[in-house]
C-alpha cells in the first residue's frame, strides 16, 4: 500500500474510487490496482491486499453495535447454534433481547442466554449467531478447554437430550485489538 498527496481538480465529490490496470497489465487483468482518492490523498491496493486500519474507540463500539443489534432483527430473539464440523444442529441458545449491553472499549458482553434445555447431541466444532429468522450475523470457532476457540465451552461431545448452556456474562464479541482486517478481491 502507497500514500501519496496528490492535486485534483475536481474535489466533488469528497470520494471517487476507480481501478486501474496495473503498470504492464492489459486492461482486463485480475491484477489491477483499486484506487480511493479523499481530497488529494489517495491508496492504491493491489488485488487481494489486507490492510488492517486502526479505530477510535468511539468507532469499535459502533461498529460492535452495529453487528450486535443484527441479533436482534425480526420478531423473536436471535440465537446462538452450536454445529458439528459438518454444519449440523447440536444445541440451540436463545439471546436476550437485546442479545447484548452496549459495546465499551469496542467490546460487548452478551445479556443472559436461555438454554437449550433438550440438544439433539453431537461434537460441538463451531457456532453461528442469527437472528430469528435464521440470518447469520457471525460465526466463529468453538473448543475444550486448552484449545484456540473462539468460544470454549467445558464439553464439546453432547448427548441427545443434555442441557446446553453459557454461563451469563461469559460470551463477548468485539473489535480485537482494534484492528479490522479488510480484504479486496477483485
Amino acid at each position: 500500500m502507497r500514500w501519496r498527496p496528490e492535486k485534483t481538480a475536481d474535489r466533488s465529490p469528497p470520494y471517487r474510487s476507480s481501478t486501474a490496470a496495473a503498470p504492464g497489465a492489459d486492461s482486463g487483468s485480475l491484477s489491477s490496482a483499486t484506487r480511493i482518492q479523499r481530497r488529494g490523498v489517495h491508496c492504491e491496493l493491489g488485488g487481494g491486499s489486507e490492510v488492517a486500519a486502526s479505530h477510535p474507540e468511539a468507532v469499535r463500539n459502533m461498529l460492535t453495535n452495529f453487528v450486535t443489534s443484527l441479533i436482534d432483527v425480526g420478531s423473536a430473539e436471535g440465537k446462538l447454534v452450536f454445529l458439528t464440523a459438518s454444519d449440523i444442529a447440536v444445541a440451540t441458545l436463545r439471546f436476550s433481547r437485546p442479545a447484548f449491553a452496549p459495546a465499551v472499549s469496542g467490546r460487548a458482553v452478551a445479556n443472559p442466554m436461555t438454554a437449550d434445555p433438550s440438544a439433539i447431541g453431537g461434537i460441538i466444532a463451531k457456532a453461528v449467531a442469527c437472528d430469528n429468522d435464521g440470518n447469520e450475523v457471525f460465526s466463529c470457532s468453538v473448543t475444550a478447554p486448552g484449545g484456540e476457540g473462539d468460544i470454549v465451552v467445558s464439553i464439546v461431545d453432547v448427548q441427545p437430550g443434555d442441557t446446553v448452556g453459557i454461563n451469563d456474562g461469559q460470551l463477548s464479541y468485539g473489535i480485537n485489538d482494534g484492528q479490522l482486517s479488510y480484504e479486496q478481491s477483485l
